[in-house]
């Protein structure tokens, strides 16, 4: 699945997960950003709260693949829908 966020800039990263079959891949777009104190923010738009950081561009992509894979788990177990997927507006 593929989700492209309205807002600029964001990357593709790949979580792979033993759901719905094992080996398979799920790419999810998310935005990287850096804050005001240099910490490199990384949010993936297509599952509500999922947020990470980190102190360099590649911990905080390591981070967000992480927090994807955790976030997917959970909403698994409690039955809430995978991810939200927002029509992109042209």
């Amino acid at each position: 699945m593929r989700v492209r966020p309205t807002d600029p800039p964001s990357r593709a990263v790949s979580v792979l997960r033993p759901w719905p079959a094992e080996g398979y891949v799920v790419k999810f777009q998310v935005t990287v950003d850096r804050d005001e104190d240099g910490v490199w923010v990384t949010e993936c738009p297509a599952i509500p709260g999922c947020v990470s950081q980190g102190d360099t561009k590649k911990e905080a992509m390591k981070n967000i693949r992480e927090a994807i894979r955790l976030c997917l788990e959970v909403r698994a177990e409690r039955g809430m829908a995978l991810a939200v997927i927002r029509p992109r507006s042209f």
